[in-house]
């Protein structure tokens, strides 16, 4: 009796021991600008999925992100296509997070039929992924495709915006009915579109919604063009790939993604966040300063915090811990630059500066850099 019970208690420790460290899951559903590239073949600067970085932004300890977006994949074809919905949907348990980001080849509708979904059907399958998440416990959060790296001037050209398919008045193949002759097809962006629709249906599920189009649209634009450039992949041939970012870009593009979860507190993911706590300092483009431990930014753009003693050693480190120079680069007048280990200038985000006068104990900033 004494050993029935003795296997019974170890058997209790166990399962409580499993119980009490699992790990929270947040599953990545969508296509390619947010996917995990296993080779990149045709690329010399490799494209990196925003996703598939997700998790250094996050406590390790309570969360674990499975990525299963896909290159190529839209809200309609993504149900039944190879390693798609349906092969994991089951394994999505309650409480798990369930991030649903499409459009980037749902607008494909003339081409791909196969693929492709106007943005009527296009709201039809995306309440199809959140209702199926609700329905098992999870907390779907929904967002907007990314904008690419497209210009006029010094402004993003929208390329979502699916206008030359609205056909006042009549129907085609491919295009929507719209019987009030007086309407414009810029009027009716808000209706057909793929961004709008899906804040719509967020609204309609009350659940949340980060509008990637608007974040990375206003971020791009704030750097300009050859900043926002040198965030995107470059193929074998040499040429931009105006689509897909490399993982400069995608460390930015997350950090906009994480910065607006923790914004609208959407919970229990902005709890997750490693250092979801406000900066202390903010590098701007315009801020210029000679104060110790201020950021400022160099000519050339490249952000720098001011010490005010000359260091004996430094490094720059995401919030998480994750060392992203440990020698850095020192500048005139006791500043260090802000730079990955490769000198180049660090994506906008936020950052932990160590560093030490001497052999005095050693400081630490944090700073956002925008």
């Amino acid at each position: 009796m004494k050993k029935v019970l003795l296997l019974c208690s170890c058997v209790f420790l166990i399962f409580a021991t499993t119980a009490t460290t699992s790990k929270h899951k947040i599953w990545i559903l969508g296509d390619s600008t947010l996917c995990h590239y296993s080779s990149d073949d045709g690329y010399t600067v490799k494209r990196v999925g925003w996703a598939d970085v997700l998790q250094s932004f996050l406590n390790t300890d309570s969360s674990e992100v499975h990525n299963k977006a896909i290159s190529g994949e839209s809200s309609k074809h993504f149900v039944n296509c190879d390693n798609g919905w349906n092969t994991f949907k089951d394994s999505i348990s309650s409480g798990d997070i369930v991030i649903i980001e499409f459009g980037h080849n749902d607008e494909k509708y003339k081409t791909k039929d196969t693929i492709g979904v106007r943005p009527d059907s296009f709201k039809i399958y995306l309440s199809m992924y959140v209702d199926f998440a609700l329905s098992k416990g999870a907390i779907p959060i929904l967002g907007t495709p990314i904008v690419r790296d497209k210009w006029g001037g010094d402004t993003i050209n929208y390329d979502h915006i699916v206008k030359d398919s609205i056909k006042i008045g009549t129907e085609t193949t491919y295009s929507f009915v719209v019987t009030d002759t007086n309407a414009t097809k810029d009027s009716l962006y808000g209706y057909y579109d793929y961004p709008p629709v899906t804040i719509e249906l967020a609204k309609e599920k009350n659940i949340g919604v980060v509008d990637m189009r608007k974040l990375t649209e206003a971020y791009f634009e704030s750097i300009g063009k050859t900043a926002a450039d040198s965030l995107f992949a470059v193929k074998t041939d040499g040429t931009l790939d105006q689509t897909h970012i490399n993982n400069t870009g995608a460390l930015a593009v997350c950090k906009l993604f994480v910065d607006n979860v923790v914004s609208q507190k959407l919970s229990p993911l902005y709890t997750w966040v490693v250092g979801a706590t406000p900066v202390t300092q903010v590098a701007t483009r315009a801020a210029v300063s000679s104060q110790a431990g201020k950021v400022v930014y160099q000519g050339n753009g490249v952000a720098s915090i001011v010490t005010g003693q000359t260091v004996s050693g430094f490094s720059v480190a995401s919030l998480n811990g994750r060392v992203i120079n440990s020698k850095g680069t020192l500048l005139g007048n006791n500043r260090i630059a802000l730079t990955n280990g490769a000198g180049q200038m660090l994506p906008a985000g936020m950052y932990v500066v160590n560093y030490q006068y001497g052999n005095n104990a050693a400081n630490s900033s944090k700073i956002t850099i925008r």
